[in-house]
């Protein structure tokens, strides 16, 4: 798909879909087609299962603003600086793979939010029951 950004507009509708594809990319569909690399097709492989866990983790990261209540403001300091930044090379970078490098940092941020929103409801989940 081209997309051109030729005023302020542009940018802003295009917001949603950007976050769709700095969030999700690469998309399921991409995990077991051909590259045109020789070994791309295992690369997408592997970088498919990773997305796959992330998948999971993102939903950790729901888990972890429910269950810290009195922290949810810095949980979503961090959660807002990952995404801004994810957002702004979603803006700019046009190849998927590019972007699927380039975002790691931030990328790792919202992965560790979500572990520990996992590791909470684990722990809830324990606790309930022992008593």
């Amino acid at each position: 798909m081209d997309v051109r950004f030729g005023s302020l507009a542009d940018v802003v509708s295009y917001v949603p879909r950007a976050l769709q594809v700095g969030l999700l990319a690469p998309f399921p569909s991409m995990w077991v087609s051909d590259g045109v690399s020789p070994g791309s097709g295992v690369m997408r492989f592997i970088s498919g299962m990773e997305m796959a866990v992330s998948y999971v983790l993102l939903i950790g990261v729901g888990l972890l603003l429910y269950g810290l209540k009195d922290d949810r403001p810095a949980i979503l300091v961090a959660i807002l600086m990952a995404m801004v930044m994810i957002l702004v090379l979603a803006l700019v970078v046009c190849n998927v793979g590019t972007l699927y490098r380039m975002r790691y940092g931030s990328w790792q941020l919202l992965n560790g939010l979500g572990v520990l929103g996992w590791g909470l409801m684990l722990q809830a989940r324990l606790e309930a029951g022992r008593s």
